[in-house]
Formats: C-alpha cells, structure tokens, sequence
C-alpha cells in the first residue's frame, strides 16, 4: 500500500512538472526528471515540497533542484541523501548515503573535500520560509548504479550542518514513470 501511495505521489509529480520548470531553467524543455520525492514533515510539521532528479547526458552529473516550503523564515538547514527509502520515522531513513568512492589508485575516499556524497550544501528559508534545492553531484546517480539515490531519502535536518540535528520532513526518492 505504501508502495502505491508512492508511485501516485510520483505520478502527480510528473503531471505538475511545470512547476519545476523554472528551477530547472534552460534545461527545463529538454529535460524531465528520473526521479522525484514529495517531501512531508514529520509529526505535525506543515513542511512540504517536490525535489527533482536531473541526470545530464554531458558529464552524467546529477541535478537536485526543488522547493521546501513551510520552514522557519530565515534559518538555514542541512540537507542530505540518507541510505535507507524510508520516512516512516525520524530514523527510518538511516546514514547519509555515501557509496564506495575511490581514488585512481582503488583507496575508498569522501567527495568533495571530505564530505560525504549524500551531503548537500544547506538550504536557507526566505521570509515565507520557502527554500530552494539547486545542487550538482559529480557522484550522485539516478540510474541502476551503486551511486544511485533511487528508493533512498532525501532528508531535511533542524539546523545547519555541524549540528544538524534530528531530521524534520523525508522524501522518499522514487523512479519517475
């Protein structure tokens, strides 16, 4: 059933593309989403919002764009790809996903000047508390790879990175039909 629940919010997703497409911008004609999570607070947080998952042909970078609404105005907040797809709890979605990245010489290695590949720069709440996910992962897929998020989450955290604090709203990452 949950299952369900999640390919009709995918669905819905892809019939309201349109309101990504600015966010997507030049490529917003071109290109639609692999995959797609409705975020949704936890408790009784009124957070909501679309993020989708771009995968360019040049240079197979993955491109995390969307929006967060309901957020405390002005704060700033941590943002991470977890392992697990599941947002049943604040802990259902485990670790910040982090695949077997290697160096040319085969030692495992974090991206990005030692973070991890699931943690994406912070997002800051305007005065309406809405934030905008714009990011570009030269490690991130969405595709059948070790380095896929697909059926992982995507995690809104309390606070900035360094304290992030407990996670707030989830999304499960799903394949766009």
């Amino acid at each position: 059933m949950k299952r369900l629940i999640c390919v009709i919010s995918i669905m819905m997703f892809a019939v309201s593309i349109h309101a990504l497409g600015s966010l997507a911008g030049k490529h917003a004609a071109k290109m639609l989403p692999q995959a797609a999570a409705h975020v949704k607070g936890f408790d009784s947080l009124n957070i909501h919002g679309i993020v989708g998952f771009y995968e360019t042909s040049k240079g197979r970078k993955l491109e995390i764009k969307g929006e967060i609404a309901g957020l405390e105005p002005n704060q700033i907040y941590a943002v991470h790809i977890h392992e697990f797809g599941s947002c049943d709890s604040p802990e259902a979605p485990g670790g910040h996903f982090n695949p077997k990245i290697k160096d040319h010489d085969g030692n495992s290695k974090c991206p990005s000047g030692g973070r991890k590949a699931g943690e994406l720069p912070g997002i800051t709440a305007g005065t309406t508390g809405m934030a905008t996910i714009n990011y570009t992962s030269n490690y991130l897929r969405a595709d059948e790879s070790e380095y896929s998020v697909i059926d992982r989450s995507i995690v809104i955290h309390k606070y900035a990175d360094g304290k992030a604090g407990k996670p707030i709203a989830c999304g499960l990452i799903q394949a766009v039909p």
